[in-house]
């Protein structure tokens, strides 16, 4: 059984690390934009696209499997290093032999070639690095985790990558950083975790067998992810990518911030409490009230003023990403529901419905980008947003059925938060059509504040319920910060 304490204290360190990280991420993304161009940029996202798709397969599912392991021990340990060691040298190999396949498939110049083959470099460190993380993510050692990936990220993005983009600003800025940062986080983790040395392959036939199950999941999900820059790279070449993928990425921070706090604390919940269905089930409609009270606004703010937002951070070389990033701004939100969801089915080993969700979004994507011609990029985050809503409805669907959620409960904890959400924005929207006619900076300033003000009005209604436990501890902590 896993306990509350240490449920809670996961999530507190994960939420405190993962909130640092999405802040120093945000402040480097945007100078880096700024530098480099959506051409670089775009360059820089079919490194990152190869290395994904390189290190979901290098990895097999064993790290999630370690984690959700009934039976775990340093033998358990040792069998997972091996496999995961051969897994991601094969790979890496292959992706060097058909370098050239790869890039006729992503519409790669020939001057960008090395981008292939620095990409598999980086995939067997990548790979490697999930194994001592699973410990750290097993034993709820958030605070450890979450203090190594934010100073690798720190060394090697704000302190090498942005002092040699501004002397030398190539796309090598970007993934001498990257490298960098997987090669601490790997170091560290390794250390912390007390992982073995000496690999071996005897032993660990459940752990293979999960983890097959989960690679196909992984896969599945990360190309429901990628597709679309696949797509795009092919067609519409690097700018475009650029422009795409960084508004994505724009948007994807903070997500991908909630995600990293959820997700692990909720996946070795749902796997260690499968006889108390009320606990997971509780603990599940919890952190989605949480998730729309607390982050939904902020999706929704992007959504509706995304230009305004462009030409403050950005400025006008980027105005063509204004668009995306509004179409963005709802996917997000539809994914970390859906990441949410998913977490539990992972838990509770109903792997077959995530991938059935996976694989909806992938027919959707083949057939927005196949069926329709891709004339500009903004047709493509239209399909984005159409696969991710209907992954996400599948994920939610399945979750509640397979957490036991009883539906008049979850209708009344998601659909009135969401409502709150969007009415909430209607000051907002009032203050930016009176003020139309203003610079961005100014309006974007005072569109902030009238949101921070409707936004902390919402909340101190929301926790003036008391229904969740998330509720009584912010209202704790505004006590606590309000009381001289």
């Amino acid at each position: 059984m896993v306990s509350g304490n240490g449920f809670g204290r996961a999530i507190r360190w994960n939420t405190l690390g993962s909130l640092s990280r999405a802040i120093a991420a945000l402040f480097v993304q945007v100078c880096l934009m700024r530098l480099l161009g959506p051409e670089i940029l775009g360059q820089f996202a079919i490194y990152l696209l190869i290395v994904g798709f390189g290190t979901i397969l290098s990895d097999g599912g064993i790290g999630s499997a370690l984690v959700r392991s009934p039976q775990f021990s340093h033998q358990l340990l040792r069998v997972g290093l091996f496999w995961t060691f051969v897994y991601s040298s094969c790979v890496a190999l292959s992706i060097v032999a058909l370098q050239e396949s790869i890039a006729r498939v992503l519409g790669i110049r020939e001057a960008d070639r090395s981008l292939i083959v620095y990409a598999a470099l980086t995939i067997v460190p990548l790979a490697l690095s999930s194994v001592p993380m699973s410990v750290l993510r097993r034993e709820y050692r958030a605070l450890e985790a979450q203090v190594i990936q934010l100073s690798a990220y720190i060394i090697s993005f704000l302190f090498v990558s942005l002092p040699v983009a501004i002397y030398f600003p190539s796309v090598w800025a970007l993934i001498a950083a990257f490298i960098l940062q997987t090669l601490l986080a790997l170091c560290a983790t390794w250390i912390v975790g007390h992982c073995p040395l000496v690999p071996t392959w005897r032993g660990g036939r459940d752990l293979l067998t999960y983890g097959a199950k989960g690679v196909v999941v992984n896969m599945a999900q990360f190309i429901n992810e990628s597709i679309d820059n696949a797509f795009i790279s092919h067609y519409l070449g690097p700018r475009s990518l650029g422009l795409y993928s960084m508004s994505f990425n724009l948007g994807r921070a903070p997500t991908d911030a909630i995600v990293s706090v959820i997700q692990s604390p909720l996946l070795v919940s749902s796997a260690h409490e499968q006889d108390d269905s009320a606990v997971a089930a509780r603990r599940y409609i919890e952190i989605l009230n949480a998730s729309i009270c607390l982050v939904m606004p902020i999706y929704l703010f992007v959504a509706l003023f995304p230009e305004v937002i462009i030409k403050t951070l950005l400025g006008k070389n980027w105005i063509e990403a204004a668009p995306i990033l509004g179409i963005i701004g709802i996917v997000m939100a539809l994914r970390l529901l859906g990441s949410i969801s998913g977490a539990v089915l992972w838990g509770r080993n109903r792997l077959g419905f995530d991938l059935t969700a996976q694989m909806m979004g992938i027919a959707t994507f083949c057939i927005g980008f196949w069926i329709f011609p891709i004339e500009d990029v903004y047709h493509a985050a239209y399909v984005t947003l159409a696969a991710y809503g209907i992954r996400s409805i599948i994920l939610i669907g399945s979750a509640v059925k397979f957490a036991w959620v009883d539906g008049i409960n979850f209708l009344r904890d998601i659909l009135a938060p969401m409502a709150s959400t969007v009415l909430m924005m209607i000051p907002a929207i009032i203050v930016d059509y009176l003020l139309i006619s203003l610079s961005s900076p100014f309006r974007f300033f005072v569109l902030a504040f009238v949101f921070t003000i409707t936004y902390a009005f919402k909340v101190r209604l929301e926790v003036g319920q008391t229904h969740f436990e998330w509720q009584r501890r912010v209202a704790a902590f505004v006590s606590r910060v309000t009381t001289p």
